[in-house]
């Protein structure tokens, strides 16, 4: 697949910028990239809000259609996750994948992923990598996370670190194309530490408990709960224990 990358000093959200471009031009390139210094008003997962000092982090988004018809879309963050679980492992990073779309580093979140359709064939995600927040920056975010930078006590140049990662996620976005998430199930479990954990899940006041039993045909979530039901999830954070 090829990229094409623009970057912009600032915008108020690459994923909204980028879904206006596309509103105005429907035959916009799949694998249009955009990709930002600074962002005024970004956005992550449940309508939070994702907040990065001017500079310091990789803030993009791309634009991605496909034929593979729209059941699979909420599969697609997944193989861009496990895109960017290989590119932190290429830095010797332990990473690990958390449902639907996280990748967390020793429990902290170190990358986020934002995915909004763009009509019946095309998609626009976004993507979060924290790359040079220092420790000082990290801790003053509502959630425990992390950056390259902490994990490898190196600063890295973002536009750099940007192009490494698109070279991780073609094979993924093909394994995804010929075959959905079942093509990605057993490196996401791989990813994810495995199965028989046992999880909650929280959206927004409502909790629910069980064992991670697996995930469907895409992506969604299984949940065994105690009395052995299997309960389908398909949004929410999902927390330890």
């Amino acid at each position: 697949m090829k990229f094409t990358t623009q970057w912009f000093d600032e915008v108020d959200s690459t994923n909204t910028a980028l879904l206006e471009r596309v509103r105005i031009d429907p035959e916009l390139p799949s694998g249009t990239v955009w990709a930002a210094r600074m962002q005024t008003a970004g956005r992550g997962r449940l309508e939070r809000k994702w907040n990065s000092p001017p500079g310091r982090n990789l803030l993009c988004s791309l634009y991605y259609r496909s034929r593979a018809g729209s059941d699979r879309f909420p599969s697609l963050t997944m193989a861009v996750a496990i895109g960017i679980d290989e590119l932190l492992h290429g830095f010797r990073i332990g990473s690990n994948l958390k449902w639907p779309n996280d990748v967390l580093v020793k429990g902290r979140k170190i990358a986020g992923l934002l995915a909004e359709r763009t009509g019946e064939d095309g998609v626009v995600i976004g993507i979060g990598l924290n790359v040079n927040m220092t420790a000082e920056e990290a801790s003053l975010i509502d959630q425990p996370a992390t950056s390259l930078r902490i994990e490898t006590g190196t600063e890295l140049m973002i536009d750099e670190v940007l192009k490494a990662l698109l070279k991780r996620l073609p094979p993924w976005l093909l394994h995804w194309e010929e075959g959905g998430f079942s093509s990605l199930r057993e490196r996401w479990i791989q990813g994810c530490g495995g199965l028989n954990a046992s999880v909650t899940i929280r959206h927004g006041e409502r909790r629910v408990s069980g064992t991670l039993a697996g995930f469907g045909e895409n992506g969604e979530l299984l949940l065994r709960l105690p009395d052995g039901h299997v309960q389908t999830v398909w949004t929410g954070d999902v927390v330890e224990g």
